[in-house]
């Protein structure tokens, strides 16, 4: 059976039809609802819209993988080099400390390579363990904005509190 897709982020989020992110978990500190309850306090409430944006890249994706004895070598642009060797050993269906990851310079702080150069890595190492045989793959720009994206929508719904007096904020509850 096919079911209906939501097109919208309000209707996936109505149908909780979204996938669940573990690392976007609950963090408290102190007594949140003290503080927003709190008569003496300023509370500000709302919610807002930020919209999606695509990751135009100083740098455009690349990687290259060799493999020499057991060892996967994958030279790439990446803010998160652990996640690129732990995605490559489980691609690959091999322990993670036999995945050396490069990093010689990358430029940007846009946050487009801190996940999305895993999928270049795992394509690389994969075709290079399938051949045998060194493999490169560098992506033209229209290519990394078709493949990698952007940013996503989100919808923030927000509770604050402040001191009237000072304006410290005394607590703050988000929900993505």
């Amino acid at each position: 059976e096919t079911l209906p897709a939501p097109v919208q982020l309000s209707e996936a989020i109505e149908k909780k039809d979204f996938f669940p992110s573990g690392f976007m978990s609950s963090r408290d500190r102190g007594d949140v609802e003290k503080e927003l309850a709190n008569p003496t306090n300023h509370r500000i409430e709302g919610k807002l819209r930020l919209p999606g944006q695509y990751h135009m890249f100083m740098e455009t994706h690349f990687a290259r993988a060799n493999l020499a004895d057991e060892q996967v070598l994958i030279d790439l642009g990446s803010q998160a080099v652990d996640k690129v060797q732990r995605s490559v050993g489980h691609c690959l269906n091999i322990n993670h400390s036999a995945v050396t990851v490069t990093c010689r310079r990358m430029g940007g702080g846009f946050g487009g390579k801190a996940t999305r150069s895993q999928w270049t890595a795992c394509a690389v190492a994969l075709a290079a363990k399938l051949t045998r045989k060194p493999v490169a793959l560098h992506l033209s720009l229209e290519d990394c904005i078709t493949i990698m994206g952007g940013r996503s929508i989100y919808e923030v719904e927000y509770r604050a509190s402040f001191e009237k007096k000072t304006g410290k904020c005394t607590a703050i509850d988000t929900k993505l």
